[in-house]
């Protein structure tokens, strides 16, 4: 006589005689039900006592206990009831948390050279020492591709090596992947095998000369520094020879505002460059810009834009709440966009009404912030009580180290109005319903006049 483990005591409490539902195991997916005290009851106190009765429910079940005997495998169980379905759905969803595989390096790139062996060691991640892990080689160029061993246990090292044949293949990115995957157990009864893996990158040059060109160019702020960085790679089987580089900076209108000129220089094959300058703050004034970074390799011209913005630490008035109705407080909306590239902390509004009487109302809005170049709605509650008609706005948005104001007017709608316009909406809305019947009607009427017309036509005509 044993015990029950865990993971059987959840699946035998998830028998019945409905559908048949065929699962298998890992020892991952046992240790779930190991560590944690599992039981799927639909409430609080069903959990508990099922926590602290298992044991004796063990004791209870030991004759059932042999449809879970571990040397059967890929045995036909039901699963019933809501909180099987929610056993199940955690278990999908926790599974990640379960088993901790991982490999390393996660991504290695090479360049192809004909003939070209090269040994990669790779670094299996598994919490259990034990655990033996199929090793899988995938992608375009996995036939040039061997390992050192089949499978690895635990967290331990193997070799992949990569003998390239000596003709090119197809130039371009060459991707091969070195998977990592759980072995399925025989003694094993509900589970999945979990498959992790690495990456590695082959690119095969192009014929002649050929450049890959990047540019970068961050938003920034006016006075700040901006970083360019400007990355030519030799793609080609050819050296790169770089008789002329430049970067132009203009505005929308095609108007060059500033050049960087680089000096020129020999890219091997295979190789790179990064061309690394500042363009100052006092270059650009706020605004939108574009960056045209360009390179001239043996009569070939490439080029490449990146567009950015310099900021101004300013807050713009998108739209606002322009009507309200008398009586009550209500929803004032305020809708903001920031031109700064950094977060605009507690920002907020000022909002005073003045009208011809000189009556005058005010109130703040709560802050917010705003992300660099985003758009954001403040939200506040305006007490329009004993207020009609249409007043004057000045709305005055405060954020750190400046403000903006702006104006406009806002209309009160008194109650009484509010109810006429409802009156009317209804009446035009009542008085069109209304009209579609007639006619619907009327269609009808018609139809069956002629279908009577119709059939006294026929009735003649066999009389006749």
């Amino acid at each position: 006589m044993r015990l029950l483990t865990l993971s059987q005591l959840i699946m035998l409490k998830c028998l019945s005689k409905t559908t048949p539902f065929r699962v298998w195991n890992t020892s991952s997916i046992r240790n779930l039900f190991r560590t944690t005290n599992f039981c799927a009851e639909t409430s609080l106190q069903e959990e508990v006592s099922c926590i602290q009765t298992k044991q004796s429910t063990a004791l209870r079940g030991i004759q059932k206990s042999k449809i879970f005997d571990e040397s059967s495998t890929n045995q036909t169980t039901h699963f019933s009831g809501r909180w099987c379905i929610d056993f199940l759905i955690l278990f999908i969803f926790s599974f990640s948390f379960v088993s901790s595989l991982g490999i390393t390096p996660a991504l290695k790139t090479i360049d192809f050279f004909p003939g070209l062996n090269n040994n990669i060691t790779f670094t299996a991640i598994s919490e259990n020492p034990e655990e033996v892990l199929d090793i899988l080689i995938g992608g375009d160029l996995a036939e040039y591709v061997t390992t050192s061993a089949q499978t690895v246990t635990g967290s331990s090292s193997f070799v992949v090596s990569l003998q390239f044949p000596d003709t090119v293949p197809e130039p371009g990115k060459h991707s091969i992947t070195v998977s990592l995957r759980e072995k399925s157990s025989e003694s094993s009864f509900i589970g999945t095998a979990v498959e992790i893996g690495a990456i590695i990158s082959v690119f095969i040059p192009y014929p002649g000369l050929y450049g890959e060109i990047s540019l970068s160019v961050p938003d920034s702020n006016v006075g700040e520094r901006v970083p360019i960085e400007f990355h030519v790679i030799n793609r080609g089987e050819q050296e790169l020879n770089l008789s002329n580089v430049v970067i132009d900076f203009f505005t929308d209108e095609k108007f060059i505002l500033h050049s960087m000129n680089f000096t020129p220089v020999i890219i091997s094959a295979p190789g790179d460059r990064y061309f690394r300058k500042y363009l100052e703050g006092n270059v650009l004034q706020s605004g939108n810009y574009t960056a045209r970074a360009r390179i001239n390799y043996e009569g070939t011209i490439r080029e490449i834009n990146s567009s950015f913005k310099v900021g101004s630490l300013n807050v713009y008035l998108v739209n606002f709440t322009k009507t309200l109705p008398s009586g009550g407080i209500h929803k004032f909306y305020i809708n903001l966009r920031s031109s700064w590239n950094s977060l605009l902390s507690g920002v907020y509004v000022d909002v005073n009404l003045t009208n011809s009487l000189n009556e005058f109302y005010e109130f703040r809005t709560p802050s917010i912030d705003i992300k660099p170049w985003e758009e954001q709605t403040v939200i506040s509650y305006f007490d329009t009580e004993k207020l009609s008609g249409e007043y004057n706005l000045q709305l005055k948005i405060v954020y750190p180290g400046n403000f903006s104001l702006f104006s406009d007017t806002i209309t009160i709608i008194p109650q009484k109005s509010v109810l006429i316009y409802l009156i009317i909406g209804g009446s035009l809305i009542f008085l069109i319903l209304i009209y579609f019947i007639i006619n619907n009607l009327r269609k009808i009427k018609l139809f069956n006049r002629q279908k009577d017309l119709n059939y006294s036509s026929r009735l003649k005509k066999i009389k006749k």
